[in-house]
């Protein structure tokens, strides 16, 4: 790859029928960022009560109705079944289903995961990307699976399965190092509760991990 080389990253939206986000051109680009909303999408970062935030990570929403915006959904006379799918969580407002953070000083955007894939241990919410980009940069882990486990009292706690390259296995001693990279670089709450080794990750044709 060319040293000069920017990469174009747009997230797209089904029910958008368009891209949400964008890479402009025409503004300065910085690393892990895609710096614009797509003209005329109104796109925010939202904390749990619809407030905007800056600088925290919050639901990426869509805070004003687009005409690409799709009707309903198929069958649903009503339009209860779009109601309680879309806008049960926020009224008369849009989550995207990721969330993201907002970089107060370059105003770029990064999408962090999946707000269905966030993990809630002890009252802290991280995205299991977050766990994947420190526990894969491991020369012994080929790759990695962070999801969440209940008890019958519904406490969460999270679960790390790893895949180890050919000729290397899970030890007590690189268990011991991954937990302190993650408390170093993310938490104390990210570190996993139980981590297992696996023979394989369950992935889709788009690579996308299945839990």
């Amino acid at each position: 790859m060319k040293i000069d080389y920017e990469k174009l990253n747009a997230p797209a939206l089904t029910e958008l029928n368009q891209v949400s986000l964008l890479t402009e051109t025409s503004l300065p680009a910085y690393r892990g960022e895609i710096n614009a909303a797509c003209l005329g999408t109104s796109i925010e970062v939202i904390d749990p009560k619809g407030n905007s935030l800056i600088g925290e990570v919050g639901d990426l929403a869509l805070m004003k109705p687009l005409p690409s915006f799709f009707l309903g959904i198929w069958n649903d006379v009503d339009g209860s079944i779009c109601r309680k799918k879309y806008f049960s969580k926020y009224p008369e407002i849009f989550a995207l289903g990721d969330c993201g953070i907002i970089n107060p000083v370059t105003k770029g955007w990064i999408v962090c995961y999946r707000s269905d894939e966030a993990l809630n241990r002890k009252g802290y919410r991280f995205g299991p990307s977050e766990v994947y980009s420190i526990v894969e940069t491991f020369p012994e882990v080929w790759d990695s699976l962070c999801v969440s486990k209940y008890t019958k009292n519904m406490e969460e706690y999270a679960i790390l399965f790893i895949k180890m390259k050919e000729g290397y296995s899970c030890s007590e001693v690189l268990t011991t190092k991954i937990r302190q990279a993650i408390e170093k670089l993310l938490s104390i709450q990210c570190i996993p509760d139980l981590i297992i080794e696996v023979q394989d990750i369950p992935v889709c044709k788009l690579l996308f991990k299945f839990f």
